[in-house]
């Protein structure tokens, strides 16, 4: 399987022209700015982009490819290969761009690679780092296969049918082969529900080294992007709950705690300080974003937002269509609207399912650990609301709305889990495996059909 997601993932950063991943030009202007001065960049009023970074852009074709839908004027990778590398001072710029205010956990490992190919043209390192996402992703997958063996102990085809479910997830895909902290945010999220998972399963007590393993996940996370605040505080609650009905001692707790909580102090803390420095802020820099009407109340957002036939599209958009596919900056969907109530026919039957579920599979040998399937509907649901909160605080200063559907990429696994779970109900427990065949077939084949639009939109080839 993991080789399977490593020659996907080739084939998609393959496909996508450079700097048409979201906001990937800042995010490489990051790393470039990292690996040349061995600072971290500010948000400041300036040109963060390099003439390097400029030069390459403008040989890519990014703005013919912006102004026609449909392309097929890329310019091949062997001729930008031919790019010669730019000189130091076409290398240098001051590095504020969109993302100058982020964490820099992922910033400073694509650094480490732009180092390692420094002498290279801004080509090879440019798919480097696609490169090194890519691999960022595997991990991901092997989490989700974990996961899978946790929630289904029995089974050999649940834990593959997760991890395909998860390696092929079309926008998932898309995260995977571009520069963006994303890539590492959203696995980061799987291996601490891994590890999770793992301190609610387990039949003895934790120990010292399971404890400080999940703190430095959660510091690598929120040295990664805010975002992980929801993933951390999600884990660390529910573990607390998890000492707490085992029984242990206030003293035991609060060691268990600290066990976790302190190296995440140490990842994070210096960031934390470093932000609050520059930003006022632990949480980093929000760059300049646009302003909406400073008409729009609260309420008007709330009424426009849950309780209109617009709204509700809306989030139509958000949570099924932008979060299965909406690549780069053509804003790339798949053409069938059908396509789409097939898989919001799928996520809706398996939540259904889930819950169903959970009466169906008491007794004393269930086939499915029914606790682990709650908590992932849980984190899924609590995910929604976390990134609508987020979104009401960022309405409330800017007045305009800012979520995307690959912000909900940290429940994949979770909303995963509730589809192959949810299916697992409807079928006869003979034919379950079929099921996880069948749904592990389906995602490769919706990944193929994302792959070819691609090829369609940038390249002129072949039609989905």
């Amino acid at each position: 399987m993991l080789l399977l997601t490593l020659v996907k993932g080739l084939m998609w950063v393959v496909i996508i022209p450079p700097w048409q991943a979201p906001d990937e030009p800042s995010h490489f202007a990051y790393v470039q700015y990292l690996a040349e001065e061995n600072q971290l960049p500010l948000v400041q009023n300036s040109d963060g982009i390099s003439a390097e970074e400029k030069n390459f852009a403008r040989a890519a074709g990014i703005g013919d490819i912006k102004d026609q839908p449909n392309a097929g004027s890329m310019p091949s990778l062997k001729t930008l290969l031919d790019f010669p590398p730019g000189t130091k001072a076409e290398r240098e710029a001051s590095g504020n761009t969109a993302a100058s205010g982020y964490p820099p956990g992922y910033y400073f490992l694509a650094a480490l690679v732009y180092k390692l190919f420094y002498y290279k043209s801004i080509v090879v390192r440019f798919y480097a780092i696609r490169f090194f996402s890519v691999i960022i992703s595997l991990f991901a997958v092997w989490g989700a296969f974990q996961i899978g063996k946790l929630i289904v102990p029995k089974s050999g085809t649940f834990p593959l049918a997760l991890a395909v479910l998860t390696g092929m997830q079309p926008m998932f895909s898309m995260t995977a082969a571009q520069i963006s902290n994303d890539i590492l945010l959203d696995t980061l999220a799987v291996l601490i529900l891994y590890w999770l998972f793992n301190l609610l399963t387990s039949t003895s007590p934790p120990s010292r080294k399971q404890l400080v393993l999940g703190g430095v996940l959660l510091g690598l996370g929120l040295l990664t992007k805010a975002q992980m605040l929801y993933v951390s505080a999600f884990a660390c609650l529910v573990a607390l709950i998890h000492f707490i009905r085992r029984k242990h001692k206030a003293g035991s707790i609060v060691r268990e705690l600290a066990l976790i909580l302190a190296p995440a102090f140490v990842l994070y803390g210096w960031w934390a300080y470093f932000s609050w420095q520059h930003y006022h802020s632990v949480l980093g820099n929000m760059p300049f974003q646009p302003v909406g009407s400073p008409d729009e109340t609260l309420s008007g957002y709330i009424r426009q937002n849950f309780f209109t036939a617009t709204g509700w599209q809306r989030q139509y958009t958000l949570w099924v269509k932008w979060y299965w596919a909406n690549f780069g900056w053509l804003d790339t969907g798949f053409r069938s609207y059908r396509l789409y109530q097939v898989l919001l026919g799928f996520m809706a039957i398996g939540l259904a399912g889930a819950v169903g579920g959970l009466f169906r599979w008491r007794g004393p040998k269930p086939q499915v650990r029914i606790s682990l399937v709650v908590l992932s509907a849980a984190f899924y649901l609590g995910n929604i609301a976390f990134l609508y909160v987020v979104e009401l605080v960022y309405f409330l200063r800017f007045h305009n709305t800012m979520l995307q559907g690959r912000y909900l990429l940290t429940a994949l696994v979770p909303l995963n889990i509730l589809i192959l779970t949810g299916i697992r109900f409807l079928l006869p427990g003979r034919l379950q495996p079929y099921g996880d065949i069948l749904m592990g077939v389906g995602a490769f084949a919706l990944n193929v059909s994302a792959l070819l639009l691609l090829l369609s939109e940038y390249h002129g080839i072949g039609v989905i």
